[in-house]
């Protein structure tokens, strides 16, 4: 009986021809798989290098297909906030070939190691990605993946710390504080590697907001005022001015 993947039917090769070998191969299936085995440990000098040149350049391939366009590739370069900007959730840009993808730091360690090497001893993964932010002005622990990656592994991570704080044990260390700027490790990181383009872009942003009174949450006594009253009174703490 015939299987799903096996071969169809093309001019060149007739469905009888493929039941004549499909039988064949049913009957002899052992001595066929020895003598394949003997071929490629007699050739696998020859043959390995040939399976992954193949490999390399279908996986070119298909980099070029899903690769932004060169001069597209030049603005990516100049701002590293570019994904962002055209609300772009689903993949990231590499600034050295163009290829997006949801993650890049497999990509960069396997394709781009050479490129990124800065001495001749081999470099670790974190070395790696470590020059490539700092080529392209990311901070320097930014998170190299698209914005719905880290949302999920944020999402992810903070349900796994709120079961372990219901169980009482304990939770992943955050470096800072809650609640308290971390003043003294920013000056610390700032004096160390300096302030990232990356950075310097997001200061120099416009807000999206205002500052407005009316924004804040009202109290209890606000929310008992009419409408209007407790903005221009001046309500805080309880305690109505006038």
């Amino acid at each position: 009986m015939p299987l799903e993947s096996d071969p169809k039917p093309t001019p060149r090769t007739s469905a009888k021809t493929l039941e004549r070998r499909r039988a064949h191969r049913q009957l002899h299936g052992n001595e066929l798989r020895a003598k394949d085995r003997e071929y490629y440990l007699a050739n696998r000098e020859m043959i390995r290098p040939r399976k992954y040149r193949l490999i390399k350049e279908r996986a070119a391939k298909l980099r070029q297909m899903q690769s932004v366009s060169p001069s597209e590739l030049a603005l990516f370069r100049q701002n590293p906030l570019l994904e962002d900007d055209r609300s772009w959730n689903d993949v990231i840009v590499c600034r050295l070939c163009g290829w997006k993808a949801k993650k890049l730091s497999q990509h960069l360690i396997s394709i781009h190691r050479n490129e990124l090497a800065t001495s001749m001893t081999e470099q670790t993964g974190k070395e790696i990605l470590k020059e490539y932010r700092r080529l392209f002005g990311y901070n320097e622990r930014a998170a190299l993946s698209c914005l719905s990656v880290r949302q999920n592994f944020s999402k992810k991570w903070k349900l796994h710390d709120s079961r372990r704080r219901h169980k009482g044990k304990r939770t992943s260390l955050s470096p800072f504080r809650p609640g308290h700027a971390p003043t003294q490790k920013a000056m610390e990181a700032r004096n160390k590697v300096g302030t990232s383009l990356q950075a310097r872009m997001r200061m120099s942003r416009p807000r999206g907001h205002r500052s407005r009174l009316g924004g804040r949450k009202k109290t209890r006594l606000e929310r008992s005022l009419p409408t209007g009253k407790w903005q221009g009174s001046g309500c805080r703490d309880g305690n109505i001015l006038r």
